[in-house]
């Protein structure tokens, strides 16, 4: 419930990319339903951008590189997903992501 009730962008993203194949009572499927969209708070969006920020301030250590871009992914990719999603956008793949900044976030995305 904790998740249904903050709109959690994972519960989005298992609506969009999910495929359930087991559901008694279709018990799942009427949760995902009813599992609403709630656009991240300003106060997460500034959350992400100083974990951005932070993570760049790292020292230019190369024992530290890896580390320094696998955590500047991961926190640049959950920043860009929770700014699409303020403006009504779910993407959350590389395709869905790059359609979205270039201008194509209308179409609708297709479940594979």
């Amino acid at each position: 419930m904790f998740m249904q009730n903050r709109g959690s962008l994972f519960v989005q993203h298992l609506k969009l990319e999910s495929r359930i194949l087991v559901d008694t009572n279709s018990e799942l499927s009427n949760w995902l339903e009813n599992s609403p969209l709630i656009s991240p708070s300003e106060t997460e969006i500034q959350r992400c951008f100083s974990t951005v920020k932070y993570i760049g301030s790292w020292p230019n250590d190369y024992r530290l590189m890896g580390w320094r871009a696998d955590f500047l992914y991961c926190a640049s990719r959950d920043l860009l997903i929770k700014c699409l999603a303020q403006e009504g956008v779910l993407a959350f793949g590389l395709e869905d992501l790059e359609r979205a900044l270039i201008g194509d976030c209308h179409k609708p995305i297709q479940k594979p």
